[in-house]
């Protein structure tokens, strides 16, 4: 008889306490599991904005270089002398110290380049010099400043632009154009801040860069499967996700960037890793 009631008295301690505690074990890890993922798609969305806030004030930037470039006298006093290439040239060259990841133009009246600084130990600066029928050179030319998104051979760009105004004179003389291209260093500085990894995207032809590297910590050569593959996908100006990245799991929220007519011309990203999903 006591051999007999013992599998009962377990079977009873099974129902009354086991599986009680393993449902309440099973629905807070549900419940974990649902706010992690909850504070992952945020903090991806907090990096994101993070990220955003950054090229916003890289954009002003560039526009304050350009503004100060354009309102040098040394500059404009030598516009129009017959040496004024290799005068300006020495200027711009002066300046760009200040700022070496960035590529200074001038451009006359007529849209002709009269100098340009840059980095002449990167060969690769030469894609993103700016074309002469560029809109940005334009809006100088009718009197705006202007900083916006371009797709160039090259790659993706910033620039920025403002007059060169003769105050006794109009026409402006010419246009002050500041060019960033966008590189694996710059977004790196970018992840550094924002503590997530950045992706930038355009064209849709496998054309982008990114922080994210795969389990050599080789940065990855393809978009991963469920990258935005149009921009006709982020009209609705921001998406959130649960993706594998390199066989890795990441929370990723993207948004779009827009050039001076409003059109989406590139898409940034970023990615928090969550390994702790996974584990769950």
């Amino acid at each position: 008889m006591k051999f007999s009631t013992m599998p009962r008295l377990v079977l009873i301690f099974i129902m009354v306490i086991i599986v009680p505690m393993l449902v309440f074990t099973l629905v807070n890890m549900k419940i974990s599991k649902t706010q992690m993922e909850r504070d992952l798609q945020i903090s991806s969305a907090q990096a994101l904005n993070t990220a955003r806030n950054i090229l916003n004030e890289h954009a002003k930037r560039m526009e304050n270089i350009a503004e100060l470039l354009a309102g040098m006298s040394e500059i404009k006093e030598k516009m129009g002398s017959d040496d004024a290439q290799l005068l300006i040239r020495s200027e711009l060259d002066a300046k760009h110290d200040m700022h070496p990841t960035e590529i200074i133009e001038l451009f006359d009246n007529n849209r002709q380049i009269l100098a340009r600084a840059y980095d002449e130990k990167e060969d690769a600066l030469f894609s993103f010099f700016t074309d002469p029928e560029d809109a940005v050179i334009g809006d100088a030319l009718d009197m705006k400043k202007h900083a916006g998104y371009f797709v160039y051979p090259g790659g993706f760009v910033l620039k920025a632009s403002c007059p060169v105004i003769e105050t006794k004179t109009l026409p402006p003389l010419g246009a002050i154009v500041v060019t960033h291209p966008f590189t694996p260093k710059t977004l790196q500085a970018i992840k550094e801040r924002v503590r997530a990894e950045v992706t930038l995207q355009w064209d849709f032809n496998n054309s982008f860069i990114t922080t994210i590297q795969d389990e050599k910590g080789i940065p990855l050569a393809r978009l991963w499967e469920n990258a935005p593959s149009s921009f006709e996908m982020m009209e609705g100006q921001f998406l959130q996700h649960q993706e594998s990245i390199a066989d890795a799991p990441y929370a990723i929220a993207y948004t779009p960037l827009r050039n001076r007519d409003e059109q989406i011309v590139g898409i940034l990203s970023a990615a928090v890793r969550s390994d702790v999903i996974r584990h769950l």
